[in-house]
C-alpha cells in the first residue's frame, strides 16, 4: 500500500513540473505578456494604450448650473471635450431630455490632445421652477462610449401673479365679493405699480381695484422674489345673472414688464338657470355652429325658475341681435310641484333663407344675443349669447 501512495505522489509532482515548464516556454515566446497582465490590473487604460492606440474622451466639467434665469430668456453653455488618448476621438450629438437643443459641435473628430466645445441651448419658455436635464454625446472611446452632460438651475420670470387668475364662482345676484392677487418681481427690488385699466368697459363699473406695495416679509416668503405688490379687487353687486369676464391691466415701472394682465371670471347665480342642447353654462352662450342659410336652424332651451317667485314670474323677449337674423320665442310656463321648479320653453331660431353671417365669437365675429326681461325682483334681465355662422342662403 505504501508503494502505491509513493508512486501516485511522484506522478503528481512530475505533472506539475511539466505544466510549469510549458508555461515558462509560452511566456518566453511572448515577451512582455506578464508585464501587460500586471499593467491591466493596475491601470486598464494604460494597458490598452500599450496594446494599440485608442481614443479617450475627457470632459472638463460634465455639469453646469445656470442658476436663476428668466422664463423668457435663453441660456447657452459650452461643454469642453478633450481627447486625452492616442487615437482620433469621434463625437456625435445625441438626444436631450429637456426643452433644449444642441446648437453647435465645433468638431466631431479630435486628434490626440485636441479639444472642442459642444454647446447646448436651453429655452425654458413658460416653465417656472427648478430643472435638471441630461444631454448625451456618443463617442468611439471603448471605455466611455456615452458622455452624459447635465444642466440644471431654477427658472423664474420678471413678474408673476399669484394666483394668475381670479375666479368668483356661484356669487348670488345682489351680493358683493372680494378677491386678492399678489404680484411678485424677480429681477428688480424696486418694482412699483403705477396704475391699472379695466379692459371690458361693459362691466367696468362693477369692479373696484386697489394697488398697494407688498410688505417685505411677504416678498421674502416667495422664493427668489425681490419686490411685490398686492392687487385687491372688489366685485360690487349689480352684475346680471350668468357668467362674466373682465381683465385688469396693471401698469408697472419695469421696462421688461410694463404691463401685467390679471384675468377675472365668474358666475352670478340666481333662481333662474338655462338648460338645453348647445348651452354652455360657463360662458353663458348657446352654440349653434355652422348653419345652412337655405335650411335655417333652431335650438330648444328652457328657462328653469326656482324659489318663491317661480309661480308668479313672467318673461318676455325684449330684443334679438342681429335683428332679422336671430328670432326668439317664449312658450307657456309649466310648473312642477314635486321638483319645486317652473320651466319656460325658449326657442331660438335662424330663419330659412338667411344670408351669410359670422357671429361665432372668440375673435371670429361678435356673437348674437337674445335679451329677456323678467318680473323677478333680482333678475330683471337675462342676456343669452348665441354663437353661430350662416353660409349660403
Amino acid at each position: 500500500m505504501m508503494k502505491i501512495w509513493l508512486s501516485a505522489l511522484v506522478v503528481l509532482l512530475v505533472g506539475l513540473g511539466l505544466g510549469a515548464a510549458a508555461a515558462w516556454i509560452r511566456d518566453a515566446q511572448t515577451p512582455g505578456l506578464r508585464e501587460l497582465d500586471i499593467q491591466r490590473l493596475l491601470d486598464p487604460n494604460q494597458a490598452a494604450d500599450n496594446r494599440q492606440p485608442t481614443p479617450k474622451a475627457q470632459v472638463d466639467k460634465a455639469e453646469y448650473d445656470f442658476g436663476t434665469m428668466d422664463s423668457r430668456s435663453e441660456g447657452k453653455h459650452g461643454f469642453v471635450i478633450k481627447n486625452t488618448g492616442s487615437a482620433p476621438l469621434k463625437l456625435s450629438l445625441g438626444s436631450t431630455t429637456c426643452k433644449c437643443a444642441w446648437s453647435a459641435l465645433k468638431k466631431d473628430t479630435l486628434a490626440p490632445g485636441e479639444s472642442t466645445v459642444a454647446t447646448i441651448k436651453w429655452t425654458p419658455k413658460d416653465f417656472v421652477g427648478p430643472f435638471e436635464q441630461i444631454a448625451r454625446i456618443g463617442t468611439n472611446d471603448p471605455l466611455r462610449p456615452l458622455l452624459l452632460l447635465k444642466i440644471k438651475g431654477r427658472v423664474t420670470t420678471v413678474v408673476r401673479l399669484s394666483p394668475n387668475e381670479l375666479v368668483f364662482s356661484g356669487l348670488p345676484v345682489g351680493q358683493s365679493m372680494r378677491g386678492e392677487a399678489l404680484l411678485y418681481a424677480y429681477s428688480s427690488d424696486s418694482m412699483k405699480t403705477t396704475g391699472y385699466e379695466l379692459l371690458e368697459p361693459d362691466t367696468a363699473q362693477f369692479f373696484d381695484v386697489e394697488l398697494s406695495p407688498l410688505p417685505i416679509e411677504q416678498v421674502r416668503a416667495e422664493k427668489d422674489a425681490k419686490s411685490g405688490a398686492k392687487v385687491s379687487v372688489m366685485l360690487k353687486s349689480g352684475l346680471p345673472q350668468g357668467p362674466f369676464h373682465q381683465t385688469i391691466r396693471i401698469r408697472t415701472n419695469l421696462e421688461s414688464a410694463p404691463t401685467v394682465d390679471l384675468p377675472i371670471r365668474g358666475q352670478i347665480a340666481s333662481d333662474i338657470s338655462i338648460m338645453g342642447p348647445g348651452w354652455d353654462d360657463r360662458w353663458g352662450q348657446v352654440r349653434m355652429g355652422m348653419v345652412d342659410g337655405e335650411k335655417g336652424a333652431q335650438r330648444e332651451l328652457d328657462l328653469v325658475v326656482r324659489g318663491r317667485f317661480r309661480r308668479t314670474i313672467e318673461c318676455e323677449v325684449l330684443e334679438t341681435s342681429p335683428p332679422g337674423v336671430l328670432e326668439a320665442e317664449l312658450g307657456e310656463k309649466k310648473e312642477s310641484g314635486q321638483s319645486g321648479k317652473a320651466r319656460i320653453p325658449l326657442t331660438i331660431r335662424i330663419p330659412k333663407g338667411t344670408g351669410p353671417a359670422n357671429h361665432l365669437g372668440l375673435g371670429l365675429g361678435e356673437p348674437g344675443y337674445v335679451l329677456i326681461g323678467t318680473t323677478h325682483p333680482k333678475v330683471p334681465k337675462i342676456k343669452i349669447l348665441v354663437c353661430f355662422a350662416v353660409e349660403g342662403g
